[in-house]
């Protein structure tokens, strides 16, 4: 049973074991003929894409039936809250029978308002499952660019790779890992991205990569019940709450005020039952002098705690599911021992005793309640309370986010693992540094159009000088090898056959761009862009260099001298790397044995159809050039 080209709606039926599934969307789709489906590709092994379709064909038919439970829940609630006015017409203009019959209808209206907002919860879970495998659906189909969060609030345009490797903005690499929830798993993941980490850590994170990507039901429920990062409170703002100064109620002054809630009480009722007036006097002007001295500090607990609240109700589903987790990696087991609060109670057991606090808090909201909150100063207590929680566990949200963060971030990487199970996980190996790999293709492009190159750097040459017409596919080399360390260095896995690396930072000069603003031209960008590759160097990381055309911008002659000196500093720093260029005057630094220099190259086959591109890496340097075939091919005398 296989299961290809997700494009319309229909289902064409070979044989009775082979279906061949045309789209996602089910509309219209006899039911039997689903069952059916499901039926046949639960019994066999099923790819990722086969996966996702059944789960899609359920998470549909959840929603039509919620669909139509709602709206047949929303004809009712009309129909009985006209039947409760025609009941009150009736009974009080008519006298008919007795007005309290009206009370059947209105009870009947509390209970549909009750079983409605059940009902348009399962309404909105059932969209986010089908959401969750339609932009499954669109990864695994190639359609997913233009879909999902583009990340750009974490492009730096004076970072080392990120704008050259298209990590971040619409179809980035960003964009196709994301499926974090929270803006800590967002910051995360981004973070991850940008800066490459050690040898013991990128391990860590691939044993536990490769243990969560079985588990799509984890990501599933992460999907349904937690709210997307763009309707939760920054991370950086809850932290900042936490660790700001609790403001302490003296022990003695909370029990000031359960004595003068116990002489409330008292008070009341002695003036209930002897008729005096003058101890409940007394009581209320107590109250409210008490009240008024801490007026303010109530309602700035009042006015954070609601905030604070609202984004720790979406945290605490979280960490209580990282914490039911049973993976047992190194890195899960460490993010699980950082969730753990005062005394040795997790942390999503103290935030559940905060949202109790909360919720005792927001009880004076009821106007039925005020009166009697009032007299037991409820406030004042709840507030006391909250604050001697935020003392105690505000310190640690700041941890617990990071954690919580990290979780997600794994599980992002876990999911492309999922999705792409052709990919490897790099071996990772300490020392000189290198890229060894094999089948070695960019993540960014359609699995269709991908071809995958053998490329080795670093063992035994150092430098690759690649030469080429244009269009032949040079600057993707330099993405494919870019956007591929980028991935193994943040713990994920690569696409291609095999990879061993060494962790690196990288420097990249492929999309540097003038300013007219700044007055800098795409020359003086450039060379600044590799001046910031050569800083690099000083660090302890090696470099991993990647230069598209370098020094196009000035003469020939120039570019020459700057180009090999330039090649030459980074060499002799330690770096590792490859440059493309259409001057072949650069490919000579390959007969100079101490560089450890070799010559690669693509081309293109003029044929009857024009001009064709296998973009295939193959040894030593161009032949020809393609340029003026370019230019008569969009209608240049030359």
């Amino acid at each position: 049973m296989a299961i290809t080209h997700i494009v319309t709606g229909s289902f064409i039926a070979k044989d009775s074991r082979h279906l061949l599934v045309y789209g996602y969307d089910t509309t219209g789709i006899d039911k039997g003929r689903l069952r059916w489906i499901i039926q046949v590709m639960s019994h066999e092994s099923e790819t990722a894409v086969e996966i996702y379709a059944r789960r899609l064909i359920h998470a549909r038919s959840d929603l039509d039936r919620e669909s139509r439970r709602d709206m047949r829940m929303g004809n009712a609630r009309v129909a009985v809250f006209f039947g409760a006015l025609l009941t009150l017409l009736l009974a009080s203009g008519f006298h008919l029978y007795p007005a309290a019959w009206a009370a059947v209808p209105t009870l009947f209206c509390g209970i549909q308002i009750v079983l409605h907002n059940r009902i348009a919860e399962a309404l909105e879970a059932a969209r986010r499952k089908v959401e969750f495998y339609e932009q499954g659906v669109r990864r695994l189909t190639d359609t997913w660019a233009g879909h999902g969060d583009t990340g750009l609030r974490y492009l730096d345009p004076s970072h080392p790779y990120a704008p050259d490797l298209d990590l971040f903005g619409d179809g980035s690499l960003y964009q196709l890992l994301c499926t974090t929830r929270t803006r800590a798993g967002d910051d995360c993941l981004a973070r991850w991205l940008l800066c490459p980490a050690n040898r013991s850590t990128i391990l860590d994170r691939q044993a536990a990569v490769q243990e969560l990507a079985p588990h799509l039901d984890l990501r599933q429920t992460l999907a349904l019940e937690i709210r997307s990062s763009s309707e939760q409170v920054s991370p950086e703002g809850l932290s900042a709450w936490g660790e700001a100064p609790a403001l302490h109620v003296p022990p003695i002054r909370r029990a000031a005020a359960g004595v003068l809630a116990a002489f409330n009480i008292a008070a009341v009722t002695y003036m209930a039952v002897a008729h005096a007036a003058i101890p409940f006097a007394i009581s209320i002007v107590a109250t409210v002098l008490f009240q008024l001295k801490y007026a303010r500090w109530m309602k700035t607990t009042m006015a954070t705690t609601g905030q604070a609240n609202r984004c720790l109700e979406n945290f605490a589903i979280l960490l209580r599911l990282i914490e039911q987790e049973p993976a047992d990696s190194t890195c899960v087991v460490a993010i699980k021992q950082r969730l753990k609060g005062d005394g040795d109670v997790s942390a999503s057991e103290q935030i559940a005793r905060f949202q109790k606090l909360t919720g005792l808090l927001e009880a004076t909201n009821n106007q039925m309640f005020l009166p009697l909150s009032y007299m037991l100063l409820w406030t004042f207590q709840c507030s006391a309370l909250i604050e001697q929680w935020r003392a105690v566990n505000g310190p640690c949200l700041r941890e617990w986010l990071d954690a919580s963060g990290e979780f997600e971030a794994i599980c992002a990487l876990a999911n492309f693992a999922f999705e792409n199970p052709a990919s490897c996980y790099p071996k990772i190996f300490p020392g000189e540094p290198r890229m060894l790999s094999s089948g070695l293709a960019h993540p960014l492009l359609a699995r269709t159009s991908r071809i995958a190159n053998d490329v080795a750097i670093g063992d035994p040459h150092r430098l690759l000088i690649v030469s080429g017409s244009n269009m032949s596919g040079k600057s993707t080399l330099l993405r494919t090898i870019g956007v591929n360390c980028v991935l193994a260095m943040s713990g994920g896995p690569v696409i291609a056959r095999s990879m061993t690396l060494s962790p690196m930072q990288i420097g990249a000069s492929i999309r540097t761009l003038d300013s007219l603003q700044d007055g800098i031209s795409r020359f003086y960008a450039e060379i600044k862009r590799i001046r910031q590759i050569v800083d690099l160097t000083h660090i302890a990381m090696p470099v991993l260099f990647l230069m598209d055309e370098i020094l196009h911008g000035t003469n020939s002659h120039d570019r020459q001298i700057g180009a090999e000196a330039i090649v030459r500093s980074l060499l002799g720093a330690g770096a590792v790397g490859l440059v493309t260029t259409h001057d072949l005057a650069l490919a000579r630094l390959a007969n100079d044995d101490a560089l450890h220099a070799r010559n690669v190259h693509f081309e293109d086959q003029l044929s009857d159809r024009g001009m064709e591109f296998d973009y295939c890496l193959k040894d030593g340097i161009v032949e020809k050039s393609n340029a003026i075939a370019l230019m008569r091919a969009v209608g240049l005398e030359v």
